[in-house]
């Protein structure tokens, strides 16, 4: 909670999670609760190999707004990897690719960036090797590589489970 607090800049938060889920699980299921929910963070349990991972971003969009599915422009998103402390925000991504912060569809789980930079899979939560990294297309050069390793290849991976949360200050 400390590590994202500091990402975010907005102080003492109290955190509430509004879905969790492992494999098996829909995002039909994911996006009754997250759409128009407002500001997220998603965090991705993920393996890649015999290594796991605590994944993610924050978004200040809505992941669904009828009439709108596709891309979504968020200059206050980032990614991160809560194991290894990475951060990337797509305020420092080239212009042109600001605007794919987010892809906000009926099918998928919580996915950031045009390449994209974090992908959960979609329908169904953990199917093996489902998920992908890509490096640095939205957040980021892509020569610092993925979220994962830093590496710039795309790594595929598994995921165990999905958590979103909203936030708000803490009382004082």
């Amino acid at each position: 909670a400390d590590q994202l607090e500091n990402w975010l800049g907005s102080g003492d938060l109290n955190f509430t999670n509004i879905w969790s889920g492992t494999v098996g699980a829909s995002s039909i299921s994911w996006h009754a609760s997250v759409d128009n929910a407002g500001p997220t963070l998603s965090i991705y349990d993920i393996s890649v190999g015999t290594s796991r991972y605590l994944i993610g971003g924050y978004t200040d969009n809505n992941w669904y707004r009828s009439g709108s599915p596709g891309y979504q422009a968020d200059n206050d998103a980032f990614i991160f990897n809560l194991t290894t402390g990475i951060v990337k925000r797509n305020s420092e991504s080239l212009s042109s690719t600001a605007q794919y912060a987010i892809y906000a569809a009926p099918g998928h789980f919580a996915t950031f960036g045009g390449g994209h930079d974090i992908y959960g899979g979609e329908n169904i939560l953990g199917a093996p090797l489902n998920g992908w990294a890509f490096p640095g297309f939205s957040y980021g050069p892509y020569l610092a590589g993925n979220i994962i390793n830093g590496d710039p290849s795309v790594p595929f991976f598994t995921v165990n489970s999905l958590e979103t949360y909203t936030f708000a200050p803490a009382p004082q």
